[in-house]
Parts: structure tokens; sequence; C-alpha cells
């Protein structure tokens, strides 16, 4: 909203109009204000899943940290509480922000994909057990 002032017909703003995103074009779990030296992921909070990422190295993040869009009224978070979402309305299950430094990241996903490499090669058929037919594996998409 914008007034004039009459000394010196001026515009001047009195308010900032925040941006608006439609509700059904908007992520579900969008998360901003990310460091990227780190790597972030929603977890679940189901009974030692949060334990089991603590274990692995992930750490959780506060809502000075990072920005989960989520505008609640209703709740009222005290400064440094654990950012999250509601990701089921039924139950309130809520899942955590939870970072990783990136090159931690980086070492697991190349383990995963070490692992997902050997299981691929091990369903390829050996060529000189008589069988028919062939099995192929599409990896464009992959590292």
């Amino acid at each position: 909203m914008n007034r004039k002032t009459a000394q010196d017909n001026v515009t001047e703003a009195t308010s900032v109009r925040p941006q608006r995103i439609a509700v059904g074009l908007r992520p579900k779990l969008s998360l901003l204000g990310k460091d990227p030296n780190y790597a972030y992921r929603y977890v679940n909070d189901t009974p030692g899943r949060i334990a089991m990422f603590k274990h692995g190295g992930w750490e959780l993040c506060t809502n000075a940290e990072v920005d989960t869009g989520n505008f609640r009224a209703e709740d009222a978070t005290e400064l440094g509480s654990l950012a999250y979402a509601i990701v089921d309305g039924g139950t309130g299950m809520k899942a955590y922000v939870m970072k990783i430094k990136k090159e931690w990241f980086d070492s697991f996903m190349d383990e995963h994909e070490a692992e997902v490499k050997s299981t691929e090669e091990a369903l390829q058929p050996n060529s000189n057990d008589g069988a028919y037919g062939s099995v192929r594996i599409d990896r464009t998409g992959r590292k």
C-alpha cells in the first residue's frame, strides 16, 4: 500500500507485500537458507530413526539455520528450536531437518553407488550357461 504525503507529493511504502506462491504450486517440503557445504534431508520422527542418523554423522538443524517455509500462527516456536515439517496431518508425524558435511555425504553416496553396481552386475546373465535372452540396465541418469 502506498501513501502520498501532502507536503512534497512523494510516495512512500508503508508496508511490503510478501511474495505469494499459489498453494498448489508450493513445494511440500521446501528448504531455504541451506549452507552449500552441507547436504540436507527431512527425516521422519519414527522410533530410532533420528538416533540412527545422528550415529551416522547427521546433525539436527534449528529454525535459525534454515527456513522450512512453514508459517503456522498457532505454533509458537522458541528461538533455536528444531526445524521440522508435518508430513502426515492425520497422525501429526513430524519430519526434522538434518544436515551432514557435503564431503561425508558424497563419500556415503559413492559407497552406496558401488553396492548398487555390484548388485546390477550380479543380475547380468552368464552367456556361457546356454540360456538365451538379454537383460539391459540403463545407467544414463546416474554417475
